[in-house]
């Protein structure tokens, strides 16, 4: 299991890996992408720190 943020849902969710689409090696690192149980796809950087939530850029 893993979690995402949705932006239908506009929260986080947990998704198994049957959500998971495709795994990427790219030039930026590894890259998950999934879909929601809604259907919004989204890709996850799991290299990459997660969003602070009201965080200003």
């Amino acid at each position: 299991m893993f979690t995402v943020h949705c932006e239908s849902h506009g929260a986080t969710v947990l998704l198994w890996p049957r959500n998971i689409e495709a795994i990427d090696t790219t030039a930026d690192g590894l890259s998950v992408r999934w879909r929601c149980h809604c259907g919004h796809r989204g890709t996850w950087w799991p290299a990459r720190p997660a969003p602070v939530a009201g965080a200003v850029s």
